[in-house]
């Protein structure tokens, strides 16, 4: 990671709340830049990964009570 790169943040926050949702292990890779990203930008951005992340979530245990895998 570089020093300037915050992704560890995002993939650390969605690991555990996948992992802690479904009861199993998750491992999340990302890779994020923008130029120039003022602080609202960045507050969008984990927003978005959060929301992402529910969404995810919602998708997948739906499809266990479904009996998908």
């Amino acid at each position: 990671s570089y020093p300037s790169h915050k992704e560890d943040l995002l993939t650390e926050e969605a690991s555990v709340s996948l992992s802690s949702a479904l009861g199993t292990n998750a491992v999340v890779v990302a890779g994020v830049h923008f130029d120039r990203i003022d602080r609202h930008g960045i507050e969008r951005v984990i927003e978005n990964s959060r929301l992402l992340t529910k969404r995810i979530i919602a998708r997948l245990q739906d499809g266990t009570k479904e009996g998908k895998p």
